[in-house]
């Protein structure tokens, strides 16, 4: 998602959230920042995930420090761990 915009991946958040299912798995491998082609700030721990995420995975890519893993399961209820609180605490800091 890092190619796209601000704009675009707000878009497809949207339907990730509408269409993943219940125990449904969503796998993220993003640069923790990057500048989009039209110089926006892309920033991992900015993407929009709502609180029925619960993590899996996370973690920095054992191949590129500068890549974060993150695996999700979408939960029915909202979730009392956030995805938002792991996020926050990834780089850039």
């Amino acid at each position: 998602m890092m190619e796209m915009s601000l704009n675009i991946i707000d878009f497809y958040f949207t339907h990730i959230h509408r269409t993943v299912k219940s125990n449904g798995l969503f796998a993220c491998f993003n640069r923790y920042h990057k500048k989009s082609f039209s110089e926006e700030d892309i920033v991992l721990k900015d993407y929009p995930f709502d609180e029925f995420w619960m993590p899996v995975i996370s973690q920095t890519s054992i191949f590129q420090n500068h890549i974060h893993d993150l695996i999700l399961k979408r939960q029915e209820k909202q979730s009392d761990f956030h995805i938002q609180d792991i996020l926050k605490s990834l780089p850039p800091f």
